[in-house]
């Protein structure tokens, strides 16, 4: 079988082009308003695959029509995905398959990735795709986005599969917020590796204390904001710079609670007393953190 085709788009909607009227593969609900667990994001998936338009003449099929397609491209490494899977057969040949996806996507999206390669299932058939992201999901999901492979098959048609996949967050742990009382941030950054170090071309260490209203309350609602963690597998390179962000009643008085962050797009919070807890990063906190260091860019 020659190499297959897979493109990833976004889908909130879809566009509809000329000739023949296209086929759609269901007629799912509305987006949901929150997706808080499994049953949730499975209807958000079903509701995006429901939403894709295959070319005229295509038929919907129970299974997967070729041994390539028995698994999606990719799959996030986490326990908090819902997976939803169509299959087709399509009365055109592997790139004006593709091709026709492309085209009928909807707008509003921006292309992540694209490139060739099967993520899962090497040495079977060639995977190219293409990542679009989605840029407005609802509250409590992580990631949402759909898979389209194709794949050739006789007499000129394709062969589809369909993924939409989404994941979502856990609840936030309670308590990893900062105390009503505390009028003051002392934020620092602190280097991981020895002063010669140059990887990364880290700042140097230094701290600021925080007390104006306007810039503690820029700093205190971005550390309230930060969002839960995905569960899953996290593999990433060695950071060389620690941003460490802790909240007090007022200058010199004990800690109440710190943010400081680490590898993979973690914070660990923790609070007086010793309890501690693991949250993501967003660009509202780092945005906040490097404002109130004076750092370029902030």
């Amino acid at each position: 079988m020659a190499g297959s085709l897979a493109g990833v788009v976004a889908v909130a909607g879809c566009s509809s082009g000329g000739g023949a009227a296209p086929i759609q593969v269901g007629t799912g609900g509305g987006q949901a308003g929150s997706v808080q667990d499994r049953s949730a994001a499975t209807a958000l998936a079903e509701s995006l695959l429901a939403r894709v338009a295959l070319p005229a003449g295509s038929r919907m099929v129970q299974s997967p029509p070729t041994a390539g397609l028995d698994q999606p491209p990719q799959r996030e490494l986490t326990t908090n995905l819902a997976d939803a899977a169509r299959f087709a057969v399509v009365p055109l040949d592997q790139a004006a398959a593709l091709a026709y996806l492309a085209d009928h996507r909807p707008a509003g999206y921006t292309e992540e990735m694209s490139g060739a390669g099967s993520l899962i299932n090497p040495g079977q058939a060639e995977l190219h795709y293409l990542i679009e992201h989605i840029g407005d999901m609802p509250a409590g999901v992580a990631a949402a986005q759909l898979l389209v492979s194709v794949t050739p098959a006789t007499g000129g048609t394709s062969d589809v599969r369909l993924d939409a996949q989404v994941s979502w967050l856990p609840p936030k742990m309670a308590g990893l917020t900062v105390p009503a009382d505390d009028t003051t941030a002392v934020v620092s950054v602190e280097r991981t590796f020895s002063t010669g170090s140059t990887i990364g071309n880290p700042p140097t260490s230094h701290q600021v204390t925080v007390t104006d209203p306007g810039r503690y309350a820029a700093l205190r609602a971005a550390a309230d904001g930060l969002p839960s963690l995905l569960p899953g597998v996290l593999s990433c390179p060695v950071d060389t710079t620690r941003y460490v962000v802790a909240f007090t009643p007022g200058t010199g008085r004990p800690t109440d609670i710190t943010y400081s962050t680490g590898s993979c797009g973690t914070v660990t919070v923790t609070v007086s007393g010793g309890r501690t807890g693991v949250l993501a990063i967003d660009q509202a906190f780092v945005d906040a953190y490097r404002r109130a260091l004076g750092l370029p860019g902030s």
